[in-house]
């Protein structure tokens, strides 16, 4: 498990595919139904997309809830909070709001898959998106009836 806690550091802390890759399969597999993250296939493309959210939330942090191992499927399983402000404009492809200097606290959970060669090949996300983008500024919440 320890490998894994760092492999999540190393993403959530912003540090990108290059600090991440040593713990995964070069062809390592992202999936979440999280609207921002739906089109992200790997994992190399979403720790490339969380290096940029830590840039536009400078001083991010996270803490992790939980994590466990399940040895008969060879899978890890980790529960955060991610807490950030978004203080920085991001670039206009990113197609953000201007920074809104709203915050956000996060529950979220990722599901790693372990290969034979002990390195993660898949992990899925599990995140409730639309949350964070009201926190943050960037949706509407629905209408309360």
């Amino acid at each position: 498990m320890k490998a894994i806690e760092t492999l999540c550091d190393n993403c959530e802390t912003g540090k990108g595919w290059d600090k991440c890759k040593e713990f995964c399969t070069k062809d390592c597999t992202f999936v979440s139904q999280a609207g921002p993250l739906a089109n992200i296939k790997t994992f190399e493309a979403y720790t490339n997309w969380m290096a940029g959210m830590t840039k536009i939330m400078p001083g991010s942090k996270y803490e992790i809830m939980f994590s466990g191992w399940d040895a008969a499927r060879k899978k890890a399983s980790i529960a955060a909070t991610f807490s950030g402000t978004h203080s920085v404009t991001a670039p206009p492809e990113a197609k953000l709001p201007p920074a809104t200097n709203k915050s956000t606290t996060s529950h979220y959970s990722y599901i790693l898959e372990v290969g034979e060669d002990g390195k993660v090949k898949h992990v899925t996300k599990i995140w409730n998106a639309f949350y964070s983008a009201i926190e943050l500024g960037w949706a509407k919440p629905p209408q309360q009836e």
